[in-house]
């Protein structure tokens, strides 16, 4: 409904991409991702703009295009560092970790250890959450 009233709401636009990429339902003909990949970051607020980054990594990953889209998540986690921005580093790091993990990438490790040193407060559950997956994840990895 939100997306009729405004159909090129960049965070809409990224919620709404991210969960087709996440469920795996990405493909490159989807109308949304279409217009998600003309999103221009540059005229995005900060915050929005690191959200929409690290999508575009997890879409540029999901598509195939792995170099580009581990090159994008990092940018997205350096612009939060140096915003100061915690909450979306962390998310951004959870979410590319478990890229990595899911690519059976070398530096998925050292990306890991990030992961498991985070300290977690209860102010961000969705970040808690997710991080609990990304670890769950990645032993059962561990043990195959």
């Amino acid at each position: 409904m939100s997306l009729m009233a405004n159909p090129n709401d960049p965070i809409l636009l990224n919620n709404l991409v991210y969960s087709y990429a996440i469920s795996g339902e990405l493909n490159k003909e989807n109308k949304y991702l279409k217009r998600f990949m003309e999103i221009d970051f540059n005229k995005l607020p900060l915050n929005s703009r690191i959200t929409v980054q690290a999508t575009y990594g997890l879409v540029a990953i999901r598509t195939g295009e792995i170099e580009m889209g581990k090159k994008i998540y990092q940018i997205a986690i350096q612009n939060a560092s140096k915003l100061n921005n915690i909450y979306l580093k962390n998310l951004a790091l959870v979410h590319y970790t478990r890229e990595l993990i899911y690519l059976n990438d070398n530096d998925k490790n050292a990306f890991l250890d990030k992961v498991k040193a985070m300290e977690m407060g209860t102010e961000h559950p969705d970040l808690t959450f997710i991080r609990n997956e990304v670890l769950s994840m990645a032993e059962k990895d561990e043990g195959t």
